[in-house]
């Protein structure tokens, strides 16, 4: 019950923080980054963040990897998270929504063919002008499109060489979606905990591990418990040592994800203070500047990026690439790669 009241405790003193702070859209930003590379790093894969963040801005300097790909999947996912009401992944429509997946049971598939094939589409008839029925129309085409691919995919077999045929995706969804069920009355992070535990022991999908990673912090954002932030628990994961996360105990191992999660809101902490400072003494720099200086602007981007480029500088404010370095210079920001061709600038 201590461990569980600190772990309460650092949540909300985080998500309190970032309630009222003026950095809050960067914090999450960088920290979805972060987030992203720390889960690869709990697989046993190492990507590096300005890989991450050239990778989402399209400016790779190399070919991506296998672990850049999955590392993008995860941020992919942290950020439909941020930016969309989802339904709860604790029912089938949500899991769906947020795996990217469509696990439908064998005795369920006929049952969602039926439906589709029986479902009518009636957008374009009540459309009150000529461009809004076609608009309708299109809609309902997208619609259309989109269950006959999750038809498709769940009736199309699966390579036996990549997947295993007798894993039954759907009767393990169930499960994990009934043990979810029952944490309804436990506190928020102990349910968290428990949900991404039972996800490690149950497998409900192949080789998407990274999604009940997920879960613990989609969890405390539906049950209320973090309002302005996402938890950065595979953040908090890689402080503890793996005999602990994967201990044969389970006692063992949800005291391992309640450290985990005051060791993420804590973490989230140091960064929010100290890209807090970063930015007050940038700000400084714009004494006597002109309004219609692009320094302000340039100062957000940096704080809501982990690191950033003069393409990407230019990009984002309108500029050149040649008026891109002349502003880094300006602000005196440190360059993060060390490279000579491919340059990043950015605060720690």
């Amino acid at each position: 019950m201590s461990r569980i009241s600190a772990a309460e405790d650092t949540v909300a003193r985080l998500d309190e923080r970032l309630l009222k702070s003026e950095i809050r859209e960067g914090w999450i930003t960088r920290t979805h980054f972060l987030d992203a590379c720390a889960s690869l790093w709990v697989e046993g894969d190492l990507v590096h963040v300005e890989d991450l963040v050239l990778h989402h801005a399209e400016m790779d300097v190399r070919t991506p990897t296998h672990a850049l790909s999955r590392a993008y999947a995860v941020l992919r996912a942290r950020f439909k998270i941020e930016r969309s009401i989802i339904a709860w992944p604790m029912s089938r429509a949500g899991f769906t929504e947020l795996s990217g997946r469509n696990p439908i049971s064998p005795t369920k598939q006929a049952n969602a063919t039926e439906q589709f094939q029986g479902k009518s589409f009636e957008w374009a008839a009540q459309a009150e002008c000529e461009f809004g029925s076609a608009l309708h129309a299109v809609d309902a085409a997208v619609d259309r499109s989109s269950r006959i691919l999750d038809v498709v995919e769940a009736a199309t077999p699966r390579d036996g060489f990549v997947y295993d045929e007798t894993w039954q995706e759907g009767e393990r969804v169930d499960e994990w979606l009934s043990i979810a069920e029952r944490t309804n009355k436990l506190p928020p992070v102990l349910a968290a905990v428990i949900v991404e535990d039972a996800w490690n022991s149950i497998e409900p999908l192949q080789h998407a591990a990274w999604t009940g990673r997920l879960m613990a912090p989609v969890l405390l954002k539906f049950r209320k418990k973090t309002s302005s932030h996402l938890a950065l628990f595979n953040v908090g994961l890689r402080t503890i040592p793996r005999e602990f996360r994967r201990s044969p105990d389970p006692i063992v191992r949800y005291l391992a994800g309640l450290d985990a999660l005051i060791a993420g809101a804590q973490a989230g902490l140091r960064h929010h203070e100290s890209w807090t400072a970063a930015k007050l003494l940038l700000t400084r720099k714009l004494r006597g500047r002109r309004s219609t200086s692009h320094l302000p602007a340039l100062i957000d981007l940096i704080v809501a990026r982990p690191l950033v480029s003069a393409a990407m500088i230019a990009d984002e404010l309108g500029v050149s690439r040649r008026a891109a370095q002349d502003l880094i210079v300006e602000l005196g920001v440190r360059e993060m790669t060390g490279r000579g061709r491919f340059r990043a600038w950015g605060i720690v």
